[in-house]
């Protein structure tokens, strides 16, 4: 998320009443505007662009106004109003040594590079605390950058923040590879932390998940932390089917594996349901494989909303509770060359 932008300002103030459009070009950055004005404000100046546009090879940032707020005047009486060599460097910028006070822009703004394109309502940015803030933000990041299979990704969130290095907040988001509107399916958070890796990728820290159905939360999800281009929060596949036993019933599966050595690995499958007639299964299932050792380990859990329940040929099964669960745990040592142990263990609700 970077825009490149040149020290526009003081060319800017160059211009000597200017007319109906205002475009000014300087180190491959160009700014248009249908018109401009200043006032002088405690400490500074303030000016205010009205349907502006700033562009460079790659960038577009564009909306109906912006207002820039800089320090007082240098010793040649003219406010120092360099912009520096980047005031938005991934949505937020360093300010170091730069007069830059306060920039608002609002209505209308769409920010545009070959990795993502965005709208949103306003933006804040604070030079000095190297702070960038978005209100209802809408952003659509291309195939490959933050999903994996070439997959789109579109987050649409209350508020993003940029802090200091990089790190982006998105507050009350939804995040799905379904682009339209409302989205389809997707996954919402109560908040979603991207920090910069040293290979330039974005690891993602989501809290508060909960799988979405038109706009509306259904499931609470796991939440496991990923990287671009990896699986989306391990998600798997969805499951979408209805029937007289179930009702209409949604499972999400997300799983993944992890490699710690040549010889160790494990892998993982969980399984969070929701059944219109039954309530909220939940299954889960996992598997170490080890140097001379294997071991898994499958649960089911499911507190039963249904009167009754049916066999395969649909006669009742009578019972005494709610409560409906298995687990099955296997364990297998190779101890030598001739011998092998086994150790399993299982335990069900049911006959």
């Amino acid at each position: 998320m970077i825009i490149q932008l040149s020290s526009l300002c003081l060319a800017l103030l160059q211009v000597q009443q200017p007319g109906p459009t205002i475009d000014v070009e300087r180190g491959g950055v160009s700014l248009s505007a249908a018109a401009i004005s200043s006032e002088v404000i405690d400490g500074g100046v303030r000016y205010t662009l009205d349907n502006f546009k700033l562009t460079n090879d790659v960038s577009l940032l564009s909306a109906q106004r912006a207002t820039v707020e800089v320090l007082s005047a240098n010793e040649n009486g003219i406010p120092g109003v360099g912009w520096g060599a980047a005031l938005l460097k991934g949505l937020g910028f360093d300010s170091d040594n730069s007069s830059l006070r306060l920039v608002e822009i609002s209505g209308n703004i769409v920010i545009k590079e070959p990795r993502f394109d965005i709208t949103a309502d306003k933006l804040t940015l604070h030079p000095y605390e190297s702070i960038s803030e978005f209100i209802n933000v809408h952003a659509t990041f291309s195939g490959s950058t933050v999903g994996r299979n070439g997959w789109p990704v579109l987050i649409v969130a209350d508020k993003l923040l940029e802090l200091p290095g990089g790190v982006l907040e998105f507050y009350h988001c939804t995040f799905s590879t379904c682009l339209a509107d409302p989205q389809h399916y997707g996954t919402s958070f109560k908040l979603l932390r991207a920090t910069k890796l040293e290979d330039g990728k974005m690891a993602w820290h989501p809290e508060g998940a909960w799988l979405n159905l038109y706009g509306y939360p259904i499931i609470p999800l796991p939440s496991p932390d990923f990287v671009d281009g990896e699986d989306i929060f391990g998600l798997k596949s969805l499951s979408i089917s209805t029937s007289q036993i179930t009702g209409n019933e949604i499972i999400p599966e997300f799983g993944g594996r992890t490699t710690f050595d040549e010889l160790r690995s494990m892998d993982w499958r969980v399984r969070p349901g929701y059944s219109s007639l039954r309530g909220l299964p939940f299954s889960f299932n996992a598997a170490y494989i080890g140097d001379g050792f294997s071991s898994s380990l499958m649960g089911f859990y499911l507190d039963d909303e249904l009167a009754k329940d049916f066999n395969r040929l649909g006669r009742p099964i009578t019972r005494d509770n709610d409560q409906r669960y298995i687990m099955k745990w296997r364990n297998y040592w190779q101890l030598n060359n001739q011998w092998d142990l086994y150790a399993d263990l299982n335990i069900a609700s049911d006959h």
